[in-house]
C-alpha cells in the first residue's frame, strides 16, 4: 500500500479510472448529452442548405423531473438511541439545519438532480474546512461540493456501493497559485506544481492556469477513512486521518446499469427521438421554402431573360399575345409529416414523463450501518443523512 501512497502511484490509479470511463464511452456520452440539453443539437452536422430548427423538449423533460423531485423540503430529525438523549438529538437536528442553511444545500439539490438526469450520475462531496469563519465567531465549517461524474473514480468500477470501495479518487481543476499555497502550508514541494491540461473537462483556449488535483480517500485496516491530496508529481497534502468511518460522499445514478458504478441519464435514450423531431421540422421547413410559392416557367425561344421586378417590361420575340410563360406549383407536402411529429412527442410523454417520482427515487435507497439504522431515498435525503453521519463521526472523534 505504501508504494501507492505516492503521487506516481495515485496518478496511475487515476489513469486506470480514465481508461475505464473511455471504455464505456462516458466522456463522449456526457459531452453529447450536455450539448443536447442546452440546445446545441446540430453540432457537427454538415448540411449548409438545410434549416436547423431546434425544438428542445429534452430540457423540458429534465425541468419537469427536477420540479417534481425537489419541490418539497427535506430535513433530518434525530430520535434517542444508544448514548444519545433527547437533548443531544435536538442539538444535532439544529446543527444539521444550520449546516444546510450555511452550505445552501437545498439549492444544490437542484443541481445534483440536473447532473443525474443529464449526465447519468451525481456526486456530493462533504469536507471540513478548518479555516472557514462562521457567524458565531468560531472557525471551521462543513463544506459541500458537487463533483461531476467524469471526475469521480471508484477503486472497483464494477461495484456501485460507495462504502464498499477500496478507494475513491476525486479529480479537481484548481488554480495553480491556490494549489501551490496549500502545498507550501503543508510542507510540500510547491515550486514543482505547474499548470497542465485535461482534454475531458471541455476547457477552451491554450492559456489555462489550472492544474489537476486528486483527492484520494480510502479506509485503513481499522475501517477509518484516510485522505491525501496530490498532483501528477507533487504531494499537496500527505495522508491524514479524517476521523470518519464512512466515505463523506453521496453518490447516485439516475438509472443503474449492471456491473458499473456509472448509470444512464434520462435523456440518453431520448436523443434519437429529439433528432427525429428536429429532422422532420428541418425538412418540412425546407419543403415549404422550395414549394410554397409558385415558380414561373417560360419559353426561352421567345423570352431571353425573365425579370420579377414590379412594372418592368419583358421583351418577347414574336407575337406577345401567344403564351410565353405560365406558373407552376409543386405538389403539397404530405400531411403525414404533421401527424408523425406530435405522435412521437405524445408517445415520449406517455413513456417517460408520466412515471411516478417515487419510482425514480427508490433506486437510490441506502441503509446506514451500525447504530445509525436509518433508511433513506434519493440524493437529497442521502446528502442530508451523510451529513448527519458526518457530524456523528466528528462527535465520536472529538
Amino acid at each position: 500500500m505504501k508504494d501507492k501512497m505516492t503521487p506516481d502511484g495515485i496518478w496511475k490509479e487515476y489513469q486506470k479510472g480514465r481508461q475505464y470511463n473511455n471504455g464505456i464511452g462516458l466522456y463522449d456520452t456526457v459531452r453529447k448529452n450536455e450539448k443536447f440539453y442546452i440546445g446545441d443539437q446540430w453540432d457537427g452536422v454538415n448540411a449548409p442548405d438545410l434549416p436547423k430548427p431546434t425544438l428542445n423538449f429534452l430540457k423540458r423533460v429534465v425541468a419537469y423531473f427536477i420540479a417534481m423531485l425537489v419541490s418539497d423540503d427535506i430535513t433530518v430529525s434525530f430520535s434517542p438511541i444508544g448514548d444519545f438523549d433527547e437533548t443531544s438529538c435536538r442539538l444535532m437536528s439544529k446543527e444539521v439545519s444550520r449546516v444546510l442553511e450555511h452550505t445552501k444545500q437545498k439549492a444544490k439539490n437542484r443541481d445534483l438532480m440536473r447532473d443525474a438526469a443529464v449526465d447519468g450520475d451525481c456526486c456530493l462531496y462533504l469536507w471540513y474546512d478548518p479555516d472557514a469563519e462562521s457567524s458565531d465567531e468560531i472557525r471551521g465549517a462543513i463544506r459541500t461540493e458537487i463533483i461531476e461524474n467524469i471526475n469521480v473514480y471508484f477503486g472497483n468500477p464494477y461495484l456501485h456501493e460507495v462504502q464498499e470501495q477500496p478507494y475513491i479518487i476525486l479529480c479537481q481543476r484548481r488554480m495553480v497559485k491556490e494549489v501551490q499555497e496549500e502545498a507550501r502550508q503543508n510542507g510540500g514541494d510547491w515550486e514543482s506544481i505547474t499548470a497542465d491540461k485535461d482534454d475531458v473537462q471541455g476547457e477552451k483556449g491554450s492559456g489555462s492556469d489550472l492544474c489537476t488535483v486528486l483527492i484520494r480517500l480510502w479506509k485503513d485496516e481499522n475501517g477509518d477513512v484516510q485522505c491525501c491530496k496530490t498532483t501528477e508529481k507533487t504531494m499537496v497534502r500527505k495522508p491524514f486521518p479524517t476521523d470518519l468511518r464512512r466515505y463523506p460522499i453521496a453518490y447516485m445514478s439516475w438509472d443503474k446499469k449492471k456491473s458499473s458504478y456509472h448509470g444512464q441519464s434520462v435523456i440518453t435514450g431520448l436523443i434519437p427521438n429529439q433528432i427525429c423531431v428536429n429532422k422532420l421540422y428541418a425538412m418540412a421547413i425546407r419543403s415549404v421554402e422550395m414549394t410554397a410559392f409558385p415558380k414561373i416557367v417560360y419559353d426561352q425561344t421567345k423570352v431571353k431573360t425573365w425579370t420579377n421586378r414590379v412594372g418592368e417590361a419583358i421583351g418577347v420575340i414574336g407575337d406577345p399575345t401567344s403564351a410565353v410563360a405560365t406558373s407552376f406549383k409543386a405538389q403539397d407536402m404530405s400531411y403525414q409529416v404533421f401527424r408523425l411529429d406530435p405522435f412521437a412527442v405524445v408517445q415520449m410523454k406517455n413513456s417517460v414523463i408520466l412515471r411516478r417520482p417515487r419510482d425514480l427515487l427508490v433506486f437510490a435507497a441506502v441503509v446506514f450501518d451500525g447504530d445509525h439504522g436509518v433508511e433513506h431515498y434519493g440524493i437529497a435525503m442521502r446528502a442530508l443523512l451523510h451529513l448527519a453521519a458526518f457530524l456523528l463521526d466528528l462527535g465520536k472523534g472529538g
